[in-house]
């Protein structure tokens, strides 16, 4: 440990010394130490967007924020304690009261020693203390093994300092995360915290290269809603499923990790579509999937897999098959990238599944998952770029109901919602796609009789365009939609979109629609898309549809 002594010993001193104490800018310095490396960093200074806001400034992956208070914001009020890459004094993040748990997530994969830093500081009737956790299981927060983990907050700022060099479990962990409370006027309706350049420096494991490890892993067992089914265990992947709606089933302990019992699986319902795993190796290289599928009687028989490199082209060069079959038990299927051009060290990697025709216009019958995982050797080379600047453009959570005008004025952008039904209004909604830290609020109501939902959304400046948004309905209200879309404002087509007519049930669930193989609907000023309800709806005295969370997002052209 003597490569060590230096930093432990400013530490300690850091340590001794930080209660309510102010820091000069120059007083503070980030480790010196080689050894280390700066593994996840927010400087705050992008205040383009909350988004960018708080998206990290430099990360390894899977680096998230998280405040559940009553709001936040940007604030000309940052400071250069502890800014890193010759960084200028821009903005901080600031969090109102009354506030809530701020947590972030700080994996440590291939990394060890651990230490965290920031600058902190209140307004004049923000927050007079705080309180800092962290876990290593995702889920319980403890204090174990650190120091001075309650302290003042003053009107200047401080830099704060947490030293897990002797915390051995916070070591490569996909589930490090921090959290710190609030006390001491937290509740008033005025005031805030404010916190400038947060970092995360650690020392990368010796023994990391060569040692494959688990970086994406989904167990499907989370059964409690359809968004917990399908959040990673390990990891910051995204999985997407084009089909008709899919829920829980039972599952296998064919490739289990972490103790993980057979508990539930994922299962696809027909009619299949396209099944996409978003799983950026950014820091891997050599990387295999494995997972476990199989098939109710009248599930697909067989399924092709590909591959993209740059977020959009699919290919299946270098794979020694591509076309599996699918029985009516579990089995493993691996799938090894290692040696693939492009496959390593990549933001944009994703797998895409394709069922057999046969599924793909059934009405019953599912294919069924568990047990995703992904794993890798630590890669220290420098990343792949990733393909585009993917952004939110336009985006309603209909949470201001003010009025009628408020309820469907954008959050985000530009965008006009039109509803040619008997009326709408509010409704109680949901978290599924919300963004920028929203709380599930309210959702958009439309009334029986219906008719067509019209979404004008102008595409300027973007192309590879995703629409999502969470949707259900009342007992009466439409058991089914059809989708369309113009691009010259006037004429409604559903080329390229697959497939296009959608169950609704009385509960919210996501729909996503990738319209990225779409040219003419990027970069278009014309761009619409229509929502058709089903014609009992059509005529019905009763019952609504309701959406929330409606999203479309872009690469930035």
């Amino acid at each position: 440990m003597n490569k060590y002594l230096a930093l432990i010993a400013f530490v300690s001193i850091l340590f001794a010394c930080t209660t309510d104490r102010d820091f000069e800018i120059d007083s503070i310095t980030a480790p010196e130490d080689p050894t280390f490396e700066l593994v996840h960093y927010w400087n705050f200074n992008d205040i383009s967007s909350l988004e960018t806001l708080i998206a990290p400034t430099q990360t390894t992956g899977g680096a998230l924020m998280t405040y559940e208070g009553d709001r936040f914001d940007d604030v000309d009020d940052s400071i250069l304690l502890n800014a890193r890459n010759n960084d200028i004094e821009g903005d901080a993040l600031r969090l109102r009261n009354p506030s809530g748990n701020f947590t972030v997530d700080l994996p440590t994969n291939g990394y060890e020693d651990a230490i965290v830093t920031y600058a902190a500081k209140r307004s004049g009737s923000g927050a007079q203390q705080q309180t800092f956790f962290y876990t290593t299981d995702g889920t319980t927060f403890t204090q174990a093994g650190l120091e001075n983990t309650s302290y003042g907050v003053t009107e200047t700022y401080v830099l704060r300092q947490f030293d897990f060099t002797n915390i051995p479990e916070a070591d490569n962990n996909p589930n490090f995360k921090i959290r710190i409370e609030f006390n001491i006027n937290a509740d008033g309706s005025t005031g805030n915290s404010r916190f400038d350049n947060f970092t995360l420096d650690a020392v990368p494991t010796v023994d990391a290269a060569g040692q494959s490890e688990l970086f994406h892993y989904w167990d499907f067992n989370d059964d409690t809603d359809l968004i917990t089914l399908i959040t990673p265990n390990v990891g910051d992947g995204s999985l997407s499923y084009f089909g008709a709606t899919f829920d829980d089933v039972n599952g296998s302990d064919l490739n289990a990790r972490n103790l993980a019992d057979a508990g539930k699986g994922l299962r696809l319902r027909n009619p299949s579509a396209d099944f996409i795993m978003n799983i950026p190796t950014t820091g891997r290289k050599n990387i295999e999937v494995k997972f476990a599928i199989t098939r109710s009687g009248s599930g697909s028989q067989d399924f092709n897999i590909s591959y993209t490199t740059d977020g959009t082209t699919y290919t299946d060069a270098g794979l020694s098959l591509s076309n599996f079959l699918i029985i009516e038990s579990y089995e493993l299927r691996e799938f090894d990238f290692t040696g693939i051009a492009g496959v390593d060290n990549n933001p944009n990697f994703k797998v895409k599944l394709t069922f057999d025709q046969t599924s793909s216009t059934a009405t019953s019958g599912n294919s069924r998952f568990d047990n995703l995982s992904v794993e890798g050797e630590v890669d220290n080379s420098t990343p792949q770029a990733s393909n585009s600047q993917f952004e939110l453009f336009q985006y309603w959570n209909f949470n201001d109901d003010t009025d009628l005008v408020t309820l469907i004025t954008p959050n985000v952008g530009n965008g006009v919602l039109e509803y040619n039904g008997a009326s709408f209004d509010d409704v109680g909604g949901s978290d599924i796609n919300a963004r920028n830290m929203d709380a599930d609020g309210r959702a958009l109501r439309l009334r029986n009789p219906s008719g067509d939902f019209i979404m004008n959304l102008p595409s300027t400046g973007y192309k590879n365009l995703s629409l999502k948004f969470a949707v259900t309905r009342s007992g009466s209200g439409s058991q089914t939609f059809d989708i369309a879309y113009t691009v010259d404002g006037t004429n409604y087509i559903d080329t390229g979109i697959s497939p296009t007519t959608y169950t609704v049930i009385e509960d919210y669930e996501l729909r996503e629609f990738d319209l990225s193989s779409i040219t003419d609907v990027n970069n278009n000023a014309n761009f619409k898309v229509r929502i058709t309800f089903d014609a009992i709806s059509a005529a019905a005295t009763s019952g609504n549809s309701r959406f929330d969370n409606l999203s479309l997002e872009g690469d930035s052209l």
